[in-house]
Protein backbone atom coordinates (compact mmCIF):
# COMPACT_ATOMS: atom_id res chain seq x y z
CA UNK A 1 0.00 0.00 0.00
CA UNK A 2 2.79 2.62 1.06
CA UNK A 3 3.97 2.14 -2.72
CA UNK A 4 1.60 3.07 -4.37
CA UNK A 5 0.95 6.07 -1.99
CA UNK A 6 4.45 6.90 -2.64
CA UNK A 7 4.17 6.53 -6.47
CA UNK A 8 1.53 8.88 -6.31
CA UNK A 9 3.28 11.28 -4.22
CA UNK A 10 6.41 10.84 -6.93
CA UNK A 11 3.67 11.67 -9.89
CA UNK A 12 1.98 14.73 -8.47
CA UNK A 13 5.63 16.27 -7.75
CA UNK A 14 7.36 14.98 -11.01
CA UNK A 15 3.89 16.70 -13.61
CA UNK A 16 3.94 19.87 -11.23
CA UNK A 17 7.35 20.44 -11.76
CA UNK A 18 7.16 19.68 -15.41
CA UNK A 19 4.62 21.77 -16.09
CA UNK A 20 5.85 24.95 -13.68
CA UNK A 21 9.92 24.91 -15.02
CA UNK A 22 8.42 23.01 -18.73
CA UNK A 23 10.72 20.25 -19.20
CA UNK A 24 8.29 19.17 -21.71
CA UNK A 25 7.38 20.06 -24.97
CA UNK A 26 4.07 22.16 -25.34
CA UNK A 27 3.00 20.37 -28.31
CA UNK A 28 3.13 16.66 -25.99
CA UNK A 29 -0.10 16.10 -25.16
CA UNK A 30 -1.91 12.88 -22.48
CA UNK A 31 -1.38 12.55 -18.92
CA UNK A 32 -0.56 16.13 -18.44
CA UNK A 33 -3.11 19.03 -16.75
CA UNK A 34 -4.84 20.49 -19.78
CA UNK A 35 -3.79 18.84 -22.53
CA UNK A 36 -6.45 16.83 -23.37
CA UNK A 37 -6.92 14.77 -26.83
CA UNK A 38 -9.33 18.00 -27.80
CA UNK A 39 -6.27 20.12 -27.22
CA UNK A 40 -4.33 17.88 -29.24
CA UNK A 41 -7.08 17.19 -32.10
CA UNK A 42 -7.97 21.42 -32.41
CA UNK A 43 -3.44 21.62 -32.58
CA UNK A 44 -3.57 19.64 -35.94
CA UNK A 45 -6.67 20.97 -37.88
CA UNK A 46 -5.18 24.56 -36.14
CA UNK A 47 -2.12 23.62 -38.07
CA UNK A 48 -3.19 22.20 -40.96
CA UNK A 49 -5.62 25.32 -41.92
CA UNK A 50 -3.03 27.82 -41.03
CA UNK A 51 -0.63 26.02 -44.16
CA UNK A 52 -3.75 26.43 -46.27
CA UNK A 53 -4.67 30.19 -45.33
CA UNK A 54 -0.84 30.72 -46.43
CA UNK A 55 -1.12 29.04 -49.70
CA UNK A 56 0.49 25.76 -48.38
CA UNK A 57 -0.41 21.75 -48.55
CA UNK A 58 0.18 19.73 -45.21
CA UNK A 59 1.29 16.23 -44.95
CA UNK A 60 1.08 14.12 -42.13
CA UNK A 61 2.76 11.34 -40.95
CA UNK A 62 0.91 9.11 -38.43
CA UNK A 63 2.91 6.90 -36.50
CA UNK A 64 2.42 3.81 -34.94
CA UNK A 65 5.02 2.58 -32.14
CA UNK A 66 5.34 -1.55 -31.36
CA UNK A 67 4.68 -1.87 -27.36
CA UNK A 68 5.34 1.61 -26.59
CA UNK A 69 5.31 0.77 -22.62
CA UNK A 70 6.71 -2.44 -22.31
CA UNK A 71 9.76 -1.96 -24.56
CA UNK A 72 10.91 1.35 -22.64
CA UNK A 73 14.40 1.32 -21.42
CA UNK A 74 14.84 2.26 -18.36
CA UNK A 75 18.24 3.53 -18.05
CA UNK A 76 17.39 5.75 -21.45
CA UNK A 77 14.22 6.98 -19.44
CA UNK A 78 16.75 8.25 -16.39
CA UNK A 79 18.70 9.26 -18.99
CA UNK A 80 16.26 11.95 -20.99
CA UNK A 81 14.72 13.18 -17.29
CA UNK A 82 18.23 13.82 -16.40
CA UNK A 83 18.51 15.67 -20.33
CA UNK A 84 15.12 17.53 -19.36
CA UNK A 85 16.49 19.29 -15.62
CA UNK A 86 14.50 16.87 -13.92
CA UNK A 87 15.89 17.11 -9.90
CA UNK A 88 17.88 14.40 -9.17
CA UNK A 89 15.93 12.89 -6.41
CA UNK A 90 13.30 12.39 -8.81
CA UNK A 91 15.27 10.31 -11.07
CA UNK A 92 17.15 8.30 -8.87
CA UNK A 93 14.16 7.21 -7.19
CA UNK A 94 12.84 6.18 -10.24
CA UNK A 95 15.67 4.22 -11.41
CA UNK A 96 15.45 2.12 -8.31
CA UNK A 97 11.71 1.59 -8.88
CA UNK A 98 12.08 0.29 -12.24
CA UNK A 99 15.68 -1.72 -11.77
CA UNK A 100 15.54 -5.54 -10.12
CA UNK A 101 12.62 -6.62 -11.60
CA UNK A 102 11.55 -10.08 -12.22
CA UNK A 103 8.39 -11.94 -12.82
CA UNK A 104 7.16 -16.03 -12.68
CA UNK A 105 4.41 -18.12 -15.03
CA UNK A 106 2.34 -19.96 -13.31
CA UNK A 107 0.10 -23.29 -15.66
CA UNK A 108 -1.90 -25.58 -13.60
CA UNK A 109 -0.91 -24.95 -10.29
CA UNK A 110 3.12 -25.03 -11.66
CA UNK A 111 5.14 -21.81 -11.70
CA UNK A 112 8.26 -21.62 -13.11
CA UNK A 113 11.24 -19.73 -12.21
CA UNK A 114 11.29 -16.39 -11.89
CA UNK A 115 12.26 -13.87 -15.14
CA UNK A 116 14.37 -10.92 -15.11
CA UNK A 117 12.76 -8.14 -16.58
CA UNK A 118 15.00 -5.68 -17.62
CA UNK A 119 12.49 -3.35 -19.54
CA UNK A 120 9.31 -1.61 -19.20
CA UNK A 121 7.13 0.86 -17.50
CA UNK A 122 4.59 -0.33 -15.80
CA UNK A 123 1.60 0.55 -17.81
CA UNK A 124 -1.36 1.82 -15.06
CA UNK A 125 1.16 1.88 -12.33
CA UNK A 126 0.37 6.48 -11.34
CA UNK A 127 3.73 7.05 -12.72
CA UNK A 128 3.77 5.61 -15.90
CA UNK A 129 1.93 8.02 -18.14
CA UNK A 130 4.49 11.22 -17.01
CA UNK A 131 7.23 8.89 -17.12
CA UNK A 132 6.59 7.89 -20.81
CA UNK A 133 5.85 11.73 -21.48
CA UNK A 134 10.10 12.20 -20.83
CA UNK A 135 10.26 8.44 -23.01
CA UNK A 136 8.68 10.24 -25.93
CA UNK A 137 9.64 13.69 -25.89
CA UNK A 138 12.56 13.78 -28.11
CA UNK A 139 10.65 13.05 -31.71
CA UNK A 140 9.14 16.43 -30.94
CA UNK A 141 12.51 17.99 -30.89
CA UNK A 142 13.47 16.69 -34.63
CA UNK A 143 11.56 19.32 -36.50
CA UNK A 144 13.61 22.10 -38.09
CA UNK A 145 12.47 25.52 -39.16
CA UNK A 146 8.60 26.60 -40.38
CA UNK A 147 7.77 23.76 -42.66
CA UNK A 148 8.03 21.43 -40.43
CA UNK A 149 6.78 20.06 -37.29
CA UNK A 150 5.57 17.40 -34.98
CA UNK A 151 2.73 16.59 -32.11
CA UNK A 152 2.33 13.49 -29.80
CA UNK A 153 -0.84 12.39 -27.66
CA UNK A 154 1.31 9.69 -25.52
CA UNK A 155 2.54 7.52 -27.98
CA UNK A 156 0.92 8.72 -30.92
CA UNK A 157 3.11 10.55 -32.27
CA UNK A 158 2.34 12.47 -35.81
CA UNK A 159 5.02 14.04 -38.05
CA UNK A 160 4.07 17.00 -40.22
CA UNK A 161 5.63 19.26 -43.47
CA UNK A 162 4.34 21.76 -44.49
CA UNK A 163 5.65 23.58 -48.37
CA UNK A 164 3.90 24.36 -51.94
CA UNK A 165 3.43 20.91 -53.29
CA UNK A 166 3.13 17.09 -51.77
CA UNK A 167 6.07 16.46 -53.36
CA UNK A 168 8.24 18.52 -51.11
CA UNK A 169 6.24 17.59 -48.00
CA UNK A 170 6.72 13.75 -48.76
CA UNK A 171 10.86 14.68 -49.22
CA UNK A 172 10.88 16.66 -45.73
CA UNK A 173 8.38 13.72 -44.13
CA UNK A 174 11.49 11.14 -45.88
CA UNK A 175 14.24 13.61 -43.85
CA UNK A 176 12.65 13.71 -40.69
CA UNK A 177 12.32 10.04 -40.68
CA UNK A 178 15.80 9.16 -41.49
CA UNK A 179 18.00 12.16 -40.72
CA UNK A 180 20.78 11.77 -37.97
CA UNK A 181 18.45 12.23 -34.76
CA UNK A 182 15.11 11.70 -36.64
CA UNK A 183 12.50 9.00 -36.24
CA UNK A 184 14.77 6.04 -36.87
CA UNK A 185 17.36 6.77 -34.76
CA UNK A 186 15.60 7.33 -32.01
CA UNK A 187 13.37 4.21 -32.44
CA UNK A 188 16.61 2.44 -32.64
CA UNK A 189 18.09 3.98 -29.38
CA UNK A 190 14.47 3.80 -27.46
CA UNK A 191 13.72 0.52 -28.34
CA UNK A 192 10.76 1.28 -29.88
CA UNK A 193 9.76 -0.28 -32.99
CA UNK A 194 7.56 1.35 -35.81
CA UNK A 195 5.28 -0.77 -37.46
CA UNK A 196 5.69 0.71 -40.45
CA UNK A 197 3.05 -1.67 -42.12
CA UNK A 198 0.61 0.89 -39.85
CA UNK A 199 1.46 3.88 -40.85
CA UNK A 200 -0.64 6.76 -42.59
CA UNK A 201 0.03 9.40 -44.67
CA UNK A 202 -2.66 12.21 -45.42
CA UNK A 203 -1.73 14.98 -47.50
CA UNK A 204 -4.15 17.79 -46.67
CA UNK A 205 -5.03 20.43 -49.31
CA UNK A 206 -8.79 22.18 -49.76
CA UNK A 207 -11.41 20.44 -51.55
CA UNK A 208 -10.84 22.94 -54.72
CA UNK A 209 -7.07 21.41 -55.11
CA UNK A 210 -6.26 19.75 -57.84
CA UNK A 211 -2.36 18.73 -56.20
CA UNK A 212 -0.90 15.36 -57.13
CA UNK A 213 -0.60 13.14 -54.09
CA UNK A 214 2.69 10.66 -54.98
CA UNK A 215 3.93 7.67 -52.87
CA UNK A 216 5.81 8.38 -49.60
CA UNK A 217 9.26 6.20 -50.51
CA UNK A 218 10.65 5.27 -46.99
CA UNK A 219 13.76 2.77 -46.95
CA UNK A 220 11.92 0.81 -45.14
CA UNK A 221 8.54 1.20 -47.30
CA UNK A 222 6.26 3.23 -49.71
CA UNK A 223 3.36 4.57 -48.76
CA UNK A 224 0.14 5.77 -50.56
CA UNK A 225 -1.33 8.69 -48.91
CA UNK A 226 -4.56 7.84 -47.58
CA UNK A 227 -8.22 9.84 -47.88
CA UNK A 228 -8.89 9.41 -44.22
CA UNK A 229 -7.45 7.77 -40.74
CA UNK A 230 -8.78 7.97 -37.23
CA UNK A 231 -6.71 10.10 -34.55
CA UNK A 232 -7.96 9.72 -31.02
CA UNK A 233 -10.91 8.65 -31.88
CA UNK A 234 -12.00 10.89 -34.50
CA UNK A 235 -11.77 10.23 -38.53
CA UNK A 236 -9.32 13.26 -40.16
CA UNK A 237 -9.92 13.42 -43.94
CA UNK A 238 -7.73 14.79 -45.92
CA UNK A 239 -10.06 17.69 -46.88
CA UNK A 240 -11.29 18.40 -43.01
CA UNK A 241 -14.67 18.53 -43.78
CA UNK A 242 -15.64 15.92 -41.27
CA UNK A 243 -17.72 14.19 -43.78
CA UNK A 244 -16.33 10.64 -42.80
CA UNK A 245 -16.69 11.07 -39.07
CA UNK A 246 -20.20 12.50 -39.39
CA UNK A 247 -20.81 9.23 -41.22
CA UNK A 248 -19.44 6.89 -39.00
CA UNK A 249 -21.00 9.02 -35.85
CA UNK A 250 -24.18 8.64 -37.62
CA UNK A 251 -23.64 4.84 -38.18
CA UNK A 252 -22.29 4.07 -34.53
CA UNK A 253 -25.83 6.15 -33.41
CA UNK A 254 -27.68 4.03 -35.53
CA UNK A 255 -27.10 0.91 -34.07
CA UNK A 256 -27.26 2.04 -30.64
CA UNK A 257 -30.89 3.43 -31.15
CA UNK A 258 -31.68 -0.13 -32.76
CA UNK A 259 -30.42 -1.68 -29.76
CA UNK A 260 -32.34 0.20 -27.53
CA UNK A 261 -35.29 -0.45 -29.59
CA UNK A 262 -35.59 -3.74 -29.56
CA UNK A 263 -34.38 -3.63 -25.14
CA UNK A 264 -37.40 -1.29 -25.03
CA UNK A 265 -39.90 -4.18 -26.30
CA UNK A 266 -38.58 -7.10 -24.42
CA UNK A 267 -41.19 -9.22 -22.71
CA UNK A 268 -38.97 -9.16 -19.35
CA UNK A 269 -36.86 -5.99 -20.22
CA UNK A 270 -36.99 -2.40 -18.81
CA UNK A 271 -40.68 -0.76 -18.99
CA UNK A 272 -40.85 0.34 -22.42
CA UNK A 273 -39.98 3.90 -23.49
CA UNK A 274 -42.36 5.70 -26.35
CA UNK A 275 -39.56 7.63 -28.45
CA UNK A 276 -39.51 8.42 -31.90
CA UNK A 277 -36.51 6.35 -33.77
CA UNK A 278 -36.87 9.34 -36.67
CA UNK A 279 -36.72 12.33 -33.72
CA UNK A 280 -33.41 10.77 -32.30
CA UNK A 281 -31.52 10.02 -36.02
CA UNK A 282 -32.01 13.52 -36.60
CA UNK A 283 -31.22 14.90 -33.13
CA UNK A 284 -28.25 13.18 -33.44
CA UNK A 285 -26.98 13.83 -36.99
CA UNK A 286 -27.77 17.76 -35.98
CA UNK A 287 -24.99 17.28 -32.79
CA UNK A 288 -22.94 15.88 -35.01
CA UNK A 289 -23.16 18.52 -37.56
CA UNK A 290 -22.47 20.93 -35.33
CA UNK A 291 -20.32 19.25 -32.93
CA UNK A 292 -17.68 17.67 -36.36
CA UNK A 293 -14.78 16.37 -33.55
CA UNK A 294 -17.83 14.63 -31.55
CA UNK A 295 -16.65 10.78 -31.61
CA UNK A 296 -19.68 8.06 -30.19
CA UNK A 297 -17.65 4.94 -28.98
Amino acid sequence: MWKEVLTVIVADQLTFLAEKHQFLPRNLFGGRPGCTTTDAMHLLANTIETSWRAGKVTSVLFLDIEGAFPNAVPSRLVHNMRKRQVPRKITTFVQNMLEAHVTALKFNGYTLEPIDIDDGIGQGDPLSMVLYQFYNADPLDIPEGKKESAMAYVDDSLMIAMADTFQETHRILADMMGRKGGVAEWSTIHNSPLEYSKLALIDFAHRCSSKERPLLCLPQIEIPPSESTKYLGVIFDQHLDWKAQHTHAIGKGIKWISQLKRLTVTFLGLRRVHFSFSTCLLSLSHHVTNHPSTSIT
